[in-house]
């Protein structure tokens, strides 16, 4: 029933707040120091740049280099709905690190 059912945490409202979230326990350096950049720019403008690309790049080699503490196609999945969210169109690099990420 309803009444027994825990409540579900509210969603984080940044990405920044949502990425950190999602790779709270990873301790690699450079990951965290990134998610920190990320806090620092405007969402619209991360989602229309080089730095989501960039991110996903990270991403990639700490799945490559942490395969069992970091999930890349969670963190690709992370963006891909931002982006949703905000009617922003992936260029065709993003689009390709996307894909990746996810395994394709």
């Amino acid at each position: 029933t309803k009444a027994t059912e825990a409540p579900s945490s509210p969603r984080p409202t940044t990405i920044q707040q949502q990425l950190h979230e999602h790779t709270s326990t990873f301790t690699a350096w450079q990951w965290n120091e990134a998610i920190k950049l990320v806090g620092t720019i405007d969402e619209s403008f991360f989602l229309h740049s080089h730095v989501a690309g960039s991110l996903l790049q990270l991403s990639s080699k700490m799945q490559t280099t942490f395969p069992n503490r970091h999930d890349g196609a969670a963190v690709a999945g992370i963006i891909y709905d931002r982006m949703v969210e905000h009617d922003t169109v992936p260029d065709v690099i993003l689009c390709t690190l996307l894909i990746k990420a996810f395994g394709a």
